[in-house]
């Protein structure tokens, strides 16, 4: 692969990056170095850079960062825009007996799960930024914030209201909500609440 072709392999995916992604494409220090000097990127913070045209992406870094983490919760919320709160922490799961010491550091509250809870539900989206993040579906991500003790009434029942709003007449998305509430929370009630408003 070329220098040129694997940074525009590397752009066409990424618009916010860490040095570990470029050399996945192999893309070089040097290469680096020389699409800063042609103005492509900056370098933004150590082993952080943006193309140019583009703007730092918090959830594009952190993912790359932690590649085993998934986000969740509110976090999850505000990528689908089912809450208008931008997240002032970032919720990422991970694979129940991973560690990493600096994930406190990067403001992330990390949630473990085993690999039957950890793995449904995963899904891309595009962040306010256009980069692509993993993140928990819109469905997973209702059920987990219906069935959490430690989150906020309010947060539940709004994620709630706008989960109606958004996709109450989809029928689609309701098939998957059961699927999951069946594979995760069995004895949920959502569903059933759902289908009395429906």
């Amino acid at each position: 692969m070329t220098e040129g072709k694997g940074l525009d392999a590397l752009l066409e995916k990424h618009h916010t990056f860490v040095s570990g992604t470029a050399t996945r494409y192999g893309v070089s220090s040097s290469m680096l170095t020389n699409a800063i000097k042609d103005g492509r990127i900056s370098r933004e913070a150590r082993g952080v850079y943006v193309e140019d045209g583009y703007t730092w992406d918090d959830f594009a870094i952190l993912s790359q960062r932690y590649s085993r983490g998934v986000f969740a919760l509110e976090t999850s919320l505000y990528l689908f825009g089912l809450t208008d709160l931008m997240p002032n922490r970032f919720v990422m799961a991970f694979p129940y007996g991973y560690h990493h010491s600096r994930l406190e550091e990067h403001g992330i509250v990390p949630i473990y799960y085993v690999p039957s809870r950890y793995s449904p539900g995963i899904v891309s989206v595009e962040t306010s930024h256009m980069n692509i993040v993993p993140t928990y579906s819109v469905e997973r991500t209702l059920l987990d914030i219906w069935e959490r003790p430690d989150v906020a009434p309010y947060t539940r029942n709004k994620a709630f209201r706008n989960y109606l709003d958004e996709y109450g007449q989809d029928n689609r998305s309701y098939e998957k909500l059961v699927k999951l509430k069946e594979q995760l929370y069995p004895h949920s009630d959502l569903t059933k609440l759902l289908e009395t408003l429906a």
